[in-house]
């Protein structure tokens, strides 16, 4: 470790990084990537002094009261190096910022500053200016930025650092023409389809009673929102499989994931909250193997019974699928063949109970009907030889109410014959009909 004692500066040395001249000048700062500051012609732009302050207790804007010297530098290959010394007209020096009203074409190129107390001298980094013609109101270089459709999100006007205490001023327009929107950050609460576009963000300034403008602009994208593909366990679920005792089995768990997410899945067996091992045991999870699956693919992991015993039946075998936003189990509960929980006597007995119960329910409720059907069918009417001429008796009570009776007439002398004998085939003695006047015949009912 070696020191550097200045009486204004306490600069720690940085092998490799930078050089101290014997007669104590400090070449460059550390190169920390370079800067670039795009602007449109007729913009104000504003370049910040890149000093290596981490190596200074001295705040930047302190350094002119401590005594030093701030002097800018403009390498362009046509102009070769200028010095700015100081204030004019269209270029200022701000503290330690260089600040152009407004940038020309001419200005692009390598910017870097100097801190001097005539006996030091701190080089700053290099910044670079590109000034582009202005064609137009939106720029040909755009900040992107892209939104799924129905979400949200809040725009920043970039690289505005300077100017943080002037942000509410940020005046925001659709595709560079259309105002939405002012303060410092524009947002949409639902992006559409409509919503895409170039946004441009405009922070007015004013020097010299002249307003200068600082623009950026963003061109938002409208993407359709795809529900990403889970990770899902395909086998088991719930299952019971039927064994016999001795018998050799593999059962296969398989989940399937996409390509991205499938290195942070794990599938595994578990039996009893303990992991299945291979190992010389009766029952082992083999290696699992992924299979490819166009997009997708498939993870399987075999679960291996070299002998089925009594011990393993009756009892829950889970498969785990274990990834980074979920946890899904199946299980399979092994049964020694022919000795299901179900008896095979059982089932068939409960559908014949269910079949007979349907089939009364049926009868009773249809049965007029299948008698008809079975009449006609044997072409044989069995109250032929029932000794009774007739299958009903019917008798019509006069009443006093004229248009009841006549009603009651119609329905007894021309709806109900008409139904009972042309439908159904029966016989009916009608008392006005059938029983002349003076007869002594008595009306029969229904036949048993």
């Amino acid at each position: 470790m070696c020191h550097c004692t200045n009486t204004h500066l306490h600069l720690p040395c940085h092998n490799n990084q930078t050089q101290i001249h014997e007669r104590g000048e400090l070449t460059k700062c550390p190169f920390s990537g370079s800067t670039t500051v795009f602007t449109r012609e007729g913009e104000h732009a504003r370049l910040r002094c890149k000093l290596c302050n981490a190596s200074t207790p001295l705040a930047l804007h302190d350094l002119q009261t401590h005594g030093f010297n701030i002097s800018w530098f403009h390498n362009a290959s046509k102009v070769g190096r200028a010095e700015f010394s100081g204030n004019r007209s269209r270029i200022t020096l701000e503290g330690t910022s260089l600040g152009f009203w407004p940038t020309f074409v001419n200005d692009s190129g390598n910017y870097f500053c100097s801190v001097s107390n005539g006996t030091h001298k701190i080089v700053s980094a290099v910044t670079t200016l590109n000034v582009k013609k202005n064609k137009g109101l939106c720029h040909d270089d755009a900040y992107p930025f892209s939104q799924h459709i129905g979400r949200s999100i809040m725009l920043p006007c970039p690289k505005l650092g300077d100017y943080s205490d002037k942000k509410e001023n940020i005046i925001w327009l659709k595709n560079c023409t259309e105002n939405v929107h002012t303060g410092a950050m524009y947002t949409i609460q639902k992006v559409q389809e409509e919503s895409a576009g170039l946004y441009m963000c405009v922070l007015p300034l004013e020097n010299g009673g002249v307003q200068y403008n600082v623009t950026r602009t963003l061109n938002l994208k409208a993407k359709e929102y795809i529900e990403p593909f889970k990770p899902k366990l395909i086998y088991p679920i719930d299952e019971q499989i039927e064994l016999g005792l001795g018998e050799k089995r593999e059962i296969e768990c398989k989940a399937i994931a996409n390509k991205e997410a499938v290195d942070f899945c794990v599938l595994f067996w578990n039996f009893n909250h303990n992991y299945l091992t291979s190992g010389g045991n009766d029952v082992y999870e083999n290696s699992s193997r992924i299979v490819p699956e166009d997009n997708r693919v498939s993870v399987i992991a075999p679960l291996v019974f070299m002998k089925i015993k009594k011990e393993h039946l009756n009892k829950t075998f889970q498969c785990v699928l274990t990834c980074q936003d979920t946890q899904q189990i199946g299980n399979i509960i092994l049964l020694e063949k022919g000795k299901g929980d179900t008896d095979p006597v059982v089932l068939p007995i409960i559908m014949a109970v269910a079949v007979f119960i349907s089939v009364a329910v049926v009868y009773v409720k249809f049965k007029i009907y299948f008698v008809l059907c079975f009449r006609d069918f044997i072409s044989r009417d069995e109250t032929l030889e029932d000794s009774k001429e007739y299958d009903a008796y019917v008798l019509l009570l006069k009443s006093n109410d004229a248009v009841l009776s006549a009603k009651e007439e119609t329905f007894a002398l021309e709806v109900l014959p008409s139904i009972l004998e042309e439908k159904f085939g029966y016989r009916l003695c009608i008392f006005e009909r059938d029983v002349l006047p003076g007869g002594g015949r008595i009306g029969l009912f229904l036949s048993s």
